[in-house]
């Protein structure tokens, strides 16, 4: 595009920075394709395409930006003159007419400077005046009905070569005045200068390049007295040569042939004049040629380019002269013209006489011949013209034909084919910007149909004009569009959305519109039919398969009928958009009408938003406690405020309404603060008053965690009411971890920093509640109310909560189980072990007067939270099992202890789950006590000499999996001290869902505590994996180990480590505690915990390797305890070779050995002594 470019502008006329792309001036040119519309650096413009511009200047004079410029030889003139070249001047009588008063002076000036001779024009006038003549009256000898066009206009001669040569048959053959005058200057006059040309014509340089022999230089009238505008011509005076004293200076008059040809030629010719050019003259030419009348033939047509003939040329400045007395004094020269001496009635007279002043010149030396320079142009299909509206949004024979002009152009068809040859722009036409417009304004581009726009207008309509239908509103939304495009692209994410747009725009056929919203969401009107909602809930899915897209894509929709508000369509629209947002299933395509219900929500939504400020204003928002109490011990230990809405009139909202909604309009952050004061209040309050109270909790909302005011309003308040930080607590929903974690961590650790316990409230109502559990810093967890509901006997509910529970006793976390209203919950709480319950089984919400008096009924029932115990109890299963021996238990005459042993990974958990009273009084212990008794504290009590024994006993019966009574007399310490011999009777029933016990693992276990050593190191080897032991399991160990004596008193400890960084520090936990429980049980060693490789340092001559480069798989472990470091296991004297077979044995068992990304820590310790 920028070669074509770079092609215009180059001729005479050419265009400036002015131009604002008007089209004036391709509207007043004649010459298709001279004015080319370009868009340049981004702003339109019309350049001239010096190929096709004849150099009329029409276009100078149209133009009202002074956009159109041009290019004469006035400057090469004078150059010229000022090295001396001899140069002499014609001047057009029309100067002499134009510019009376100076004209004489500025030729004396010229002359004076330079200027050899100069001439006047008129005189040519007469020569190509009468060499007209002379050739029509020898044409017409040979035909007699010949027509002729004078030729005295260069641009009407570049007109008929260019644009029109069917024109050139009828052109005289004659040369235009100045080149008449030139001839005669040079040939016969035999004057050696250059000549130049003073002329009102910018189109005279043309002639001035294909006559060079003759002409060198044209210089226009406009461009020679701007150039002399500084010179003072009042001492200057010269007359020109060559002054006709005939009838020449009327030639260059609009109309001039014409006029003075009627005095040469017989009266029956019709002559006639044109003024300007356009595509009409070879129109008008075609039908005077077939003109005839009483024989009255036309005969001449007198036709120049501009109006009011040479008077009015392009060459001159058409501001600074007066035209009204011009025409007026060229109306009284007309006049002078019938007074000629060549004019009488006797037209073959009047020829004879010019012919005798002209005797010595010869005819031929001013013929001339044309040159066909016409270029046609190529045909244009009509497909093409087709192509061309469309892409104009013409699609109509009355937009085809609007015709307005506006682009420049007579019709819309010349300017299709100016588009079409390259000539001008789509954007140029008016119409087709407005229609642009608007498609663009009512049509999605992405999409290509419909925008919001457009479907609430055009909805008006249809409404309007079909009152006896009934329509419904659909709008639905692609649901995990961003996953789309994250996963596969954003070109697959635009595909997907076409092809929704395709397919619901086929619902809305017949009848129906279908228009795009913005990003996923569609919305329809369609008839409120059964069959088109058949057809709408047909759709279950979008399959884009084919798109590689390997999920099926699902929509939510919203529909409403317009029957609501027929009226108010937009509304109804609005309706519909809010019931698809409502809608929380994803995994397929859901549809779900607006309805009353829905309709009652919005309402009370509304009366809430409006009444909501007042309410607070006026007190009508109140905080009620619900006490929450120890599970064992059922005493106070705590409450949560709960915010209640009472009206004036008595009417309760509930918080299950009201709080959704100021989440929803942001309310909620001012209500938080109202809520957190008032309860600091209270409780300074309270304290000023001497009670016993207890921590009071406060809700945070989620919005109010997102702002870091939080941490600065909880400070004021801190140091306002002076409130110790153990009588608040704050609450934070699961669901509020959901967002900005990063940021969330942040804000709740610096409340804890205030002193304040966080409470995380609904635990397990979330979608990541382990990882929220692991970053969150928290202290209390309050479980999530719908894991009571249902049925309790559920046994993987069962599982999860009791897991739940234990989880939080090996973080020390206490556990609040909230919305307990049955005995049966408490219970079933108790013994699974949950610290705390909340519900209407303990307590109502009540008022605070009430619960000031709870807390004075209770005031010696209160119990810190410090003195709680966490504790093992059992799951359902157990408490399923209880159920069915509490009989046996409770009415057996003798002691009766019933366990439940546990098995898993070479460990052995033994849980009491319920005795009787013969044991309690036979042993002195309460039932508070054993309860809380962990396996070790049951072995503590037997004595010493008995407990291998009793292991022994144990072992058997739980390797025959109690198929036989196992019996055992062993000596046990009673509460007050002494022993006591007990004979015991074992039985146990296998749980159906339990797998069979190994007990070899258990035996191979208890041999690394065996006492039989052999020699060398002691060595297990204990291999320990960090993730599958709790701090219990390492004193165990270590205790076991204590008691040994083994013979070079070394132990070793093996610690695997996962390398990702968070389990690798939770394993580093592990290993810290080891190794302090060690030195705690008589051990020393010169190692110490490293994060990331084993100890660097000498051992038995050898350096132990590094474990990044040599233990990365657990063979290589096993290698170097056996070899390297000279170590056997505890029952070597009974195996001997087959102890690395022992090893690899033991290390299989440890799942996390199987992963190749684990590292390794090795440990040396010394016994004591």
């Amino acid at each position: 595009m920028e070669v074509l470019i770079n092609r215009f502008n180059k001729g005479i006329l050419y265009t400036n920075q002015n131009c604002v792309a008007c089209n004036k001036c391709i509207m007043d040119c004649c010459v298709p394709g001279a004015n080319i519309a370009i868009n340049k650096n981004g702003k339109s413009r019309v350049e001239v395409s010096s190929s096709k511009c004849i150099s009329c200047g029409y276009c100078l004079d149209s133009c009202s930006h002074n956009a159109r410029q041009y290019k004469d030889d006035t400057e090469r003139f004078f150059d010229d003159l000022k090295n001396g070249q001899k140069i002499s001047l014609i001047v057009s009588p029309v100067f002499l007419v134009l510019h009376e008063k100076i004209a004489n002076k500025v030729f004396g000036y010229l002359k004076s400077i330079g200027v050899n001779r100069i001439y006047d024009g008129s005189f040519g006038a007469e020569i190509s005046v009468w060499a007209h003549v002379k050739y029509i009256n020898s044409a017409r000898k040979n035909n007699s009905n010949k027509k002729f066009i004078a030729q005295h206009c260069p641009a009407v001669v570049n007109f008929a070569q260019q644009v029109c040569p069917d024109l050139l048959d009828c052109m005289i053959p004659v040369h235009t005045p100045t080149m008449c005058s030139a001839i005669h200057i040079k040939d016969y006059l035999k004057d050696d200068s250059k000549l130049a040309v003073l002329s009102p014509c910018v189109t005279q340089i043309d002639e001035v390049r294909e006559f060079s022999d003759y002409l060198s230089y044209n210089i226009t009238f406009e461009k020679l007295l701007d150039y002399l505008s500084d010179v003072d011509f009042s001492s200057f005076n010269e007359v020109p040569e060559l002054t006709s004293v005939g009838f020449g200076k009327f030639v260059f008059m609009s109309g001039g042939i014409k006029e003075c040809a009627k005095m040469f030629l017989p009266p029956q010719g019709l002559l006639l004049n044109y003024e300007s050019l356009n595509l009409h003259v070879n129109k008008l030419f075609s039908s005077i040629n077939s003109m005839s009348q009483n024989n009255f033939q036309p005969l001449l047509l007198d036709s120049v380019a501009c109006n009011f003939g040479c008077y009015y040329g392009s060459g001159v400045n058409k501001k600074k002269n007066d035209f009204v007395k011009i025409f007026a004094k060229l109306q009284n020269h007309s006049k002078e013209l019938h007074s000629e001496t060549y004019y009488s009635t006797d037209y073959e007279s009047n020829f004879k006489k010019l012919d005798e002043k002209l005797k010595n010149i010869e005819f031929n030396s001013f013929l001339r011949e044309y040159t066909d320079l016409y270029n046609q142009p190529a045909k244009i299909p009509e497909q093409l013209y087709d192509d061309i509206f469309n892409l104009m949004h013409k699609t109509t024979a009355e937009k085809k034909n609007l015709n307005c002009r506006s682009c420049g152009y007579e019709s819309c068809k010349s300017f299709v084919e100016s588009v079409a040859y390259g000539y001008n722009r789509i954007e140029n036409c008016i119409h087709y910007l407005n229609a642009e417009m608007q498609q663009r304004l009512y049509t999605d581009l992405q999409t290509g149909i419909p925008n919001r726009m457009f479907f609430e207008r055009k909805l008006k309509t249809l409404l309007s004009d079909h009152p006896e239908i009934e329509y419904v509103a659909v709008v639905g939304d692609i649901n995990r569009l961003g996953n789309i495009n994250d996963l596969y692209g954003f070109e697959k994410g635009s595909k997907v959305i076409k092809l929704v747009a395709k397919k619901l725009c086929e619902l809305a056929k017949d009848g129906g519109i279908c228009a795009r919203f913005g990003g996923g969401t569609f919305a329809l009107c369609i008839p409120y039919t059964v069959e088109r909602l058949n057809e709408l809930h047909s759709i279950r899915y979008f399959d884009f398969s084919d798109l590689g897209i390997e999920f099926p894509v699902t929509m939510r929709f919203g529909l409403c009928s317009f029957d609501v508000d027929r009226e108010d369509y937009v509304k109804c629209v609005n309706l519909a958009v809010f019931v698809m947002n409502k809608i929380k299933d994803r995994m397929r395509n859901v549809y779900r009408f607006y309805t009353e219900e829905i309709e009652d929500n919005l309402k009370q939504e509304s009366e809430i938003t409006l009444s909501m400020r007042k309410a607070m204003e006026e007190d009508e928002f109140s905080l009620f406690f619900q006490p929450q109490c120890e599970l064992h011990n059922k005493k106070l230990v705590g409450a949560e405020v709960l915010s209640r809405w009472i009206k004036k009139d008595g009417s309760l909202i509930s918080p299950a309404i009201f709080i959704p909604i100021f989440e929803k309009n942001g309310f909620i952050c001012e209500f938080d603060k109202f809520v957190w004061e008032n309860t600091f209040k209270i409780i300074r309050k309270w304290l000023d008053e001497n009670r016993t109270i207890v921590p009071i909790s406060v809700n945070v909302s989620r919005m109010s965690l997102e702002s870091d005011a939080i941490i600065g309003i909880l400070t004021n308040l801190q140091k306002k009411y002076n409130v110790p930080n153990e009588y608040i607590h704050f609450e934070i929903t699961e669901s509020a971890v959901m967002d900005d974690k990063t940021q969330l961590i942040q804000r709740v650790s610096k409340i804890r920093e205030l002193g304040f316990d966080i409470a995380m409230d609904d635990f397990g109502s979330g979608y990541s509640s382990l990882n929220t559990l692991k970053d969150i810093p928290i202290d209390v967890l309050k479980l999530d109310m719908d894991f009571l509901s249902g049925n309790l006997k559920n046994r993987k509910s069962d599982n999860i909560l009791t897991s739940v529970i234990r989880m939080a006793q090996s973080l020390n976390l206490y556990t609040i189980a909230e919305g307990v209203e049955t005995e049966e919950q408490a219970n079933y709480l108790k013994n699974i072990g949950c610290n705390i319950i909340q519900g209407f089984y303990y307590s109502k919400p009540i008022c605070q007067k009430e619960f000031e008096h709870f807390m004075e009924v209770n005031q010696k029932s209160v119990m810190k939270r410090q003195e709680i115990v966490s504790k093992i109890y059992l799951t359902e299963s157990e408490y399923k099992l209880t159920k069915q021996l509490k009989l046996l238990v409770e009415k057996s005459p003798v002691s009766i202890c019933l366990f439940r042993l546990k098995f898993s990974k070479g460990k052995l958990d033994a849980a009491l789950v319920k005795t009787n009273e013969q044991f309690l009084t036979f042993s002195g212990y309460s039932r508070e006590e054993v309860m809380n008794w962990s396996f070790k504290d049951w072995i503590a009590v037997i004595h010493p000499l008995d407990i291998p024994g009793f292991c022994m006993k144990f072992v058997k019966a739980l390797k025959n999996q109690f198929k036989d009574t196992a019996s055992y007399l062993y000596r046990a310490k009673a509460k007050d001290g002494h022993y006591v011999w007990v004979k015991i009777m074992s039985s146990g029933i296998k749980e159906n869902d339990e797998e069979d016990i190994d007990t070899n693992d258990y035996l191979n276990t208890t041999s690394v505590g065996s006492d039989e050593v052999g020699t060398g190191d002691y060595f297990g080897p204990i291999v320990v994996t960090a993730s599958f032991v709790s701090k219990d399991d390492i004193e165990s160990i270590c205790i076991s180990l204590a008691e040994k004596t083994p013979t070079q008193k070394k132990v070793y400890f093996l610690f695997s480590l996962r390398t990702d960084d968070r389990s690798m520090e939770r394993d580093m936990i592990r290993t810290n505690q080891l190794f302090h429980a060690m030195i705690d049980n008589g051990f020393i060693s010169e190692d110490g915990p490293n994060r990331y490789m084993i100890l660097s340092k000498e051992l038995q001559g050898r350096k132990i390797k590094d474990v990044d480069s040599d233990f990365r798989h657990p063979w290589d472990v096993v290698n170097f305890l056996s070899t390297d470091l000279k170590s056997c296991c505890a029952t070597y004297v009974e195996h001997g070779e087959y102890c690395k077979a022992d090893c690899e044995d033991r290390l299989k068992r440890w799942p996390i050995l199987s992963c190749q990304q684990v590292r390794w820590q090795l440990f040396e310790f010394t016994k004591e002594g």
